[in-house]
Formats: C-alpha cells, structure tokens, sequence
C-alpha cells in the first residue's frame, strides 16, 4: 500500500494522486454502503444473501484501510486514521459472521454453535478471506502507529497468531489459502512492500507450525 514520492518528471504529481485515490475509496465506500442497504432489504435466498452480504462487507474493510494508508501523505487520512481502522476491522468481523465463520474471531464454543453456515464451498472461501483480511489491518496498525507502546504491539502479535492457528484447525486453512489473498492483493495493488512479505511468509510459517514473529 504505498504511492510513490513526488517526481519532477512525472506529468502527475503523487500528492495529486493520492487525494483522487482518497476521492475514489471515499466515494466507492458509501456506495457499498448503499448496496449493503439494498442487500438488507432484498428478498434474496440466505444461500445468496450471506455470500453477497460478505463480498461487500470485504469491499468496505479493504477500502478503508487503504484510505487509512493513505495517512502519511494526506491530511484527512491522518484525522481519520484510527477512525478508519476501527471501520476496517468491523466489517472484516462482520464479514466472516455473515457466512458463519464469526466463531474464528471469537474463539468460543457457544459462538461456534450458533454461526449459521451456509455449505457453499464460495462462502467459506470468502469467510477465510475476510479472516486473513482481518489479521493484515491487525498487521498494518501494529506496524504503521508511531505511538504504539510494546505490549499492544505484543498484544497484536499474539492475536494473529492465535487467529492463524485457529482458522488453521478449524478451517483447515494452508499456505495455498494466503496465496490466493495475496494475489488477490496484487490485483488490487500491484507488488506489496518487503515488510508486508514479511508478514506474509509468517503467517504461513505459523500455518507449517512453526513460529510467529509477525509483527516486526
């Protein structure tokens, strides 16, 4: 998630880019928003609903963090950084709930007992996608705040391990599951920096059952 620094033999500035990007989440967000409304009021059978309830909440979650990114280049992702990652994190939650994976964030029983599974092979999948998607805005507040004290941060670390080991032996999730995240990524952003990769080759290092580290 990054843009590249000002150039003066670039036509477009980067400042420039980044704040049509801002205008682009913040209006792409509000119209999810609006299909997320339109979806709660439709007449669609749970099988479809759930999954396309899920899709949107995905779309909503990763749009925010990228504005929330955009924060060291523009003054209203600064204002609005925390703000935008608390939103993130929800509708990532949310998300895995629609489609009955909820109980992977929750980690209780009783949680587990009353998520409504669909048996759609396609909501599954996209439950373990809002699930890593969780982990990685876990990831990115970890690493990007500067007042972040070592026991939050610890405290982030140890959450997505224990996430990652959970969807591991509930979900059976493996390192092709992060592979197709992290393509989806690349669809999205292009190459991701040295430090996500990082985070990504712990995430499946804790998926062969070794350790974590995830945080660095």
């Amino acid at each position: 998630m990054s843009i590249s620094t000002d150039d003066e033999s670039q036509a477009v500035r980067s400042s420039d880019l980044v704040k049509s990007a801002w205008i682009l989440l913040e209006t792409s967000v509000k119209h999810y928003k609006m299909g997320l409304n339109i979806l709660d009021g439709s007449n669609l059978p749970a099988a479809q609903l759930a999954p396309a309830k899920n899709e949107t909440l995905v779309a909503i979650a990763y749009s925010a963090m990228f504005m929330a990114s955009l924060a060291p280049r523009f003054f209203l992702a600064a204002e609005k950084r925390e703000a935008l990652l608390v939103s993130a994190e929800v509708c990532s939650i949310w998300a895995a709930r629609e489609v009955g994976l909820s109980f992977l964030n929750e980690g209780t029983e009783a949680v587990h007992l009353a998520d409504k599974r669909t048996n759609s092979w396609r909501a599954d999948e996209a439950g373990k996608r809002a699930v890593i998607l969780l982990l990685r805005i876990w990831w990115h507040r970890a690493v990007t705040s500067q007042t972040i004290d070592v026991d939050t941060k610890t405290h982030a670390k140890d959450a997505v391990e224990t996430i990652v080991k959970r969807v591991k032996d509930k979900e059976g999730t493996k390192e092709g599951d992060v592979f197709r995240m992290r393509h989806w990524l690349y669809v999205q952003e292009g190459e991701l920096d040295v430090a996500e990769e990082l985070f990504w080759r712990c995430v499946c290092r804790i998926l062969r059952g070794g350790p974590g580290f995830v945080m660095r």
